[in-house]
């Protein structure tokens, strides 16, 4: 597991399944700030495009 650390909660990836390389991701149930949504949904997007969630 790995995760992307910020002054905002701490968003998690974990491998998903048995794939080395996809994973999947969430944060804990605190609000994130602005900057962070923003980044998780940049992340999330990269993540799509390359086809690692899939």
């Amino acid at each position: 597991m790995f995760c992307v650390a910020t002054s905002a909660p701490v968003i998690h990836f974990v491998r998903h399944g048995h794939h080395p390389e996809r994973f999947r991701g969430g944060w804990s149930h605190h609000p994130l700030s602005r900057m962070g949504v923003i980044q998780a949904s940049l992340l999330a997007e990269h993540l799509r495009r390359e086809n690692v969630c899939s």
